[in-house]
């Protein structure tokens, strides 16, 4: 597990569940769903005949590190399993593999929850913990042709099926075809984009809007800027009734990707519509090509709205930097610091005009 860190140390979160490292607290929940007939077999293994049976596979787990035990955070309680292990796809010596970092996933869910949206929601989590955070390439999964729950949480997933092979369990001793699926992180960012929404807000959304880059300011910037960037950043931006009001009408204009009715990426801009002055996603959404897409649809719009425009401009903070700088915005002087806040100035330049 070199490109993230072992589940000893990784708890993630759904709306009703928490992906976490597994206790030894947890046989009795796990014991209690191991032992249901038609559980196991859907994944490889058979009914749990013992609480010690389940304590030992446990041990095993948290000795491994790479199985998240899912808890339901209304119910309390342990109703399956998730890891995360070497993948098949490494071994084999295609060109298109070769060099990537390959994992595969598993899962298992207690019967009593079947049907409804758990496993797509965990791995959907899972998904966005390893293309964005931890940088793999390639995520693969398989399921028996049998098990067709499975099959519904994978095409929910995104993935695309690579193959169909012969396969024999070796714990159940059952005989079918085992189908294999695959996805790559870039087609993983494309689905999370076409599942948001990119446009102007509206100015009912400014508190919102602004309320996130906020969010996402405090856990970023204000590490680096200190007390007095914090405070100038608070004054100028999030505390100033005139911009507010500007963002309100549309004076100064901001766009937004909305997951549902939540921004989870805004842009925003000076009355001159020439330069930037909010660029912020929020933590979980980073790292997906997001701020890409919106930023290339706003110099896009901005462009239209205005044939004549040749540059905008923006001032970079030094988390941004090297964002800015891999999209083509380029530095037009040192890195500055006025009021506690530090910032780079850049420009981006049309091609027409370059």
């Amino acid at each position: 597990m070199s490109a993230f860190q072992a589940i000893t140390v990784t708890t993630l979160e759904t709306e009703r569940l928490l992906l976490r490292p597994w206790q030894m607290d947890d046989v009795d929940d796990f014991y209690a769903y191991a032992s249901v007939d038609g559980v196991g077999q859907m994944a490889g293994w058979l009914p749990h005949k013992s609480k010690e049976e389940s304590r030992e596979r446990l041990l095993h787990w948290m000795e491994e590190a790479n199985e998240f035990a899912l808890m339901h955070k209304e119910d309390r309680r342990v109703i399956g399993s998730l890891g995360i292990h070497p993948s098949w796809l490494s071994e084999r010596e295609q060109p298109e593999y070769s060099g990537k970092h390959i994992i595969d996933i598993g899962y298992t869910l207690s019967k009593a929850y079947w049907g409804q949206g758990l496993m797509p929601e965990a791995v959907q989590r899972v998904l966005a913990y390893l293309f964005a955070e931890c940088n793999v390439d390639i995520v693969t999964v398989s399921h028996y042709d049998f098990n067709l729950q499975s099959r519904r949480v994978i095409e929910k997933c995104g993935f695309s099926l690579l193959e169909c092979v012969p396969h024999t369990a070796k714990k159940t001793g059952i005989s079918c075809q085992l189908l294999r699926y695959i996805l790559y992180r870039e087609a993983w960012k494309k689905q999370q984009l076409q599942k948001l929404e990119m446009r102007r807000i509206r100015g009912e959304e400014t508190d919102a809007a602004l309320a996130l880059a906020w969010e996402v300011f405090s856990q970023f910037e204000a590490p680096v800027y200190g007390a007095k960037g914090t405070e100038t950043f608070r004054r100028d931006i999030i505390d100033n009734a005139e911009f507010r009001a500007s963002v309100k009408s549309g004076a100064c204009p901001v766009w937004a990707a909305f997951d549902g009715e939540m921004p989870v990426c805004v842009i925003g801009m000076r009355q001159s519509r020439t330069h930037i002055n909010l660029v912020f996603t929020k933590q979980e959404y980073q790292r997906r090509g997001l701020a890409s897409a919106l930023l290339t649809q706003v110099l896009s719009e901005l462009k239209a709205e205005n044939p004549t425009l040749r540059t905008v401009t923006l001032n970079s903070s030094p988390y941004g930097f090297p964002f800015y700088l891999a999209f083509g915005f380029v530095p037009t002087d040192t890195e500055q610091c006025v009021d506690g806040i530090r910032y780079t100035p850049m420009r981006w330049t049309y091609a027409e005009n370059r």
